[in-house]
């Protein structure tokens, strides 16, 4: 049972605005910005790693909002890396596809299953 004095601990990355839904719910957030590049790129890769493990257990019903997290957090991590390197993500072709993402190879995995 929790009371009044019960602090949550999270230590992990959240988005912007969770520090005004914890103010709007009449809670206190106690946050600090990663300004230290080394910093953010820990605690991205670590949202990574836990978005990808909230796909691997969520529902079908969830699986879309899981891989939209995914994906942001992704992008967010490869802006991140693009901008250290001084490169410019916006500037990669649109058309490029991952290997595994062959049309022959989703049909070859619906007719194994």
């Amino acid at each position: 049972m929790r009371n009044d004095n019960t602090i949550e601990v999270h230590r992990k990355l959240v988005r912007d605005n969770i520090p005004d839904v914890i103010r709007a719910n009449g809670g206190t957030p106690h946050w600090r910005a990663l300004v230290d590049d080394s910093d953010y790129l820990a605690a991205v890769h670590a949202k990574v790693v836990e978005e990808a493990r909230e796909l691997r257990g969520a529902s079908p019903e969830e699986r879309v909002d899981e891989l939209a997290d995914l994906l942001e957090v992704t992008t967010a991590l490869m802006a991140a890396l693009d901008h250290r390197r001084g490169s410019n993500a916006s500037s990669r072709p649109q058309t490029r596809r991952p290997r595994w993402l062959r049309t022959e190879n989703l049909a070859r995995a619906r007719r194994t299953r």
